[in-house]
């Protein structure tokens, strides 16, 4: 037990469970032998184990406190908040002083709170999908076929494919579809992408990060084990129906323009493979739509105003003119050496080894880089060979392996309290929410569609600030003078095209609603730090 104890103070926590498990396999019955491992399996984020032990030291010694607070800490990180305010409570049962355990007994309550309206808020998300053209929700059964009062608007064609794609979404409803199943028709495409466990989650998921994407359906079946999933695949039925038997009219016609007449049996192969293609398309469209509309709710669910008193709004980064230029200019502003030489130089080590060593999501710039919100008058066009990495990225979930790229994201989270310090918090900044910094490799070539980061409406994220941190490996030339990369074109409602370069160590910040951006193509490689940051509204002279 004492060497467990070193071997925790020190953090070698399997060293630590090592021991304590050896001291328990003498003294099953080891009330703090328990809870301490317990403790261990909490660093180690092993967080079913750390339930058990500490069940099981509160179950020896109902007034072990630390046992309760161990086991409602691990319940709350399994998202079990419910439970985590049962145990809380009971815990405090016993000693209502206990500072510690008062203050999560607060944070579960305010977690459970916070689920219950997250789950309001979701119902009301898919409570407003449109109403299909001819079998709507009303018109669907339980088991997804059709009820029979539409029915008669089908031809023959659309009956049997809207019989494929019921029994499909029967059976994933019930689990009982796989990647090894017989009816998986299709070689290629994306619903073999979705059956498959490799690529299931970069074509639902693409950019998610590791600690979100612990929480999302693993597998085709699992996504149709979300609430409404089922529900809203079975009301676009007619919709998926019609768009099918569109394609295989349009297959058929191009046939018969070349003299190929499409016969019984090649038309029973392709209405399977074309309604699951449309099926797996719908599906994705339906889940990024939903997702989309999801952060937006999770933006708003629990941020607060980011403190102008806070530490970070004295770290004093940006110009007096930069400010300016943000605040009462035209919402668009350039802060040169923002971290520096000597950490730039040590910041892009760190970033070529994360991009080197760690997951990114390989990407086409007009499917994988989409911008947050697309300017609808924007025409852009896919460039052969332009792939981009992106990865989102939290500074104390890499803060040990990467310490200057997490330094380098805590400088720009620390910017939105600065600029509330500074502007006496005319923005109205919120602190940062995780899940908007994301690092993006730009090969050569690389490049963007004019965008806007956001847009007002249903689709409004939140957002309302672009923090854009630029990374240049090799930045000067032979007379060592910065070397542009690429271009930022930058236009707003009032201004002429401002065209600025996109050199290393610089940062560029501009109102995502406001500020049309585009990006010319990448002469070299680069990287890219952007942080999205949400406020509650712009004032007045904003």
């Amino acid at each position: 037990k004492h060497r467990g104890n070193e071997h925790y103070q020190s953090k070698r926590y399997e060293d630590a469970v090592s021991c304590y498990t050896h001291a328990l396999d003498m003294n099953p019955n080891h009330v703090l032998c328990l809870g301490n491992r317990s403790a261990c399996y909490l660093a180690m984020k092993q967080y079913d184990k750390a339930v058990h032990d500490a069940k099981q030291a509160i179950q020896l010694d109902h007034n072990y406190i630390k046992g309760y607070f161990r086991l409602a800490t691990s319940l709350k990180l399994k998202k079990c908040y419910t439970e985590a305010v049962k145990v809380s409570s009971r815990g405090l049962a016993i000693d209502p002083d206990n500072a510690a355990l008062k203050k999560l007994h607060a944070s579960c309550l305010q977690e459970q709170q916070n689920e219950k309206v997250s789950k309001k808020m979701f119902r009301n998300l898919y409570s407003d999908q449109p109403a299909v053209s001819s079998i709507g929700h009303d018109d669907v059964a339980a088991n997804g076929e059709p009820s029979g009062q539409n029915e008669k608007a089908y031809t023959d064609l659309e009956k049997r494919i809207h019989s494929c794609l019921s029994s499909l979404l029967t059976r994933l409803k019930n689990g009982e579809f796989g990647p090894n199943d017989a009816s998986v028709h299709m070689l290629q495409g994306t619903f073999k992408k979705l059956v498959e466990k490799d690529t299931f989650t970069d074509i639902l998921f693409p950019g998610v990060p590791a600690d979100v994407l612990k929480d999302l359906p693993k597998s085709l079946p699992e996504v149709f084990q979300w609430e409404y999933m089922p529900h809203l695949m079975a009301g676009a039925l007619d919709k998926m129906t019609r768009s099918a038997a569109r394609i295989l009219e349009g297959v058929r016609s191009r046939g018969a323009a070349r003299g190929d007449t499409m016969d019984a049996a090649t038309e029973s192969v392709l209405v399977p493979q074309i309604a699951q293609e449309t099926f797996a398309r719908e599906l994705v469209e339906m889940v990024r739509n939903i997702s989309k509309r999801a952060s937006s709710v999770n933006a708003r669910l629990n941020l607060r105003l980011a403190s102008p008193d806070a530490e970070e709004g004295s770290m004093d980064q940006l110009d007096d003119s930069t400010l300016s230029e943000l605040v009462g200019g035209e919402g668009l502003a350039v802060q040169d050496a923002f971290m520096g030489a000597e950490w730039a130089e040590v910041v892009l080590s760190d970033i070529v080894r994360y991009a080197s060593e760690e997951s990114m999501t390989e990407m086409t710039f007009t499917t994988r880089m989409a911008p947050l919100s697309t300017d609808k008058s924007a025409v852009s066009s896919e460039v052969a060979g332009d792939r981009a990495r992106i990865a989102w990225v939290e500074g104390r979930d890499i803060e040990t392996a990467y310490p200057a790229l997490a330094e380098a994201i805590h400088n720009l989270h620390a910017l939105t309290y600065e600029i509330n310090a500074k502007s006496e918090s005319c923005m109205k900044l919120l602190e940062p929410s995780r899940g908007f910094t994301m690092l993006s490799h730009i090969p050569v070539g690389g490049i963007q569609p004019a965008r806007y980061d956001n847009s007002t409406g249903e689709n409004d994220s939140g957002i309302r600030l672009s923090c854009v941190y630029n990374i240049v490996p090799d930045d000067t030339d032979a007379s060592d003078e910065p070397v542009a990369v690429s271009k930022y074109v930058m236009s707003t409602s009032t201004a002429v095209e401002r065209s600025i370069d996109i050199v290393n160590d610089r940062l560029l910040l501009f109102k995502s609603l406001e500020v049309k951006n585009s990006r010319t193509a990448a002469t070299r490689e680069y990287y890219q730090l952007c942080f999205y940051i949400h406020a509650n509204v712009w004032s007045d002279s904003s």
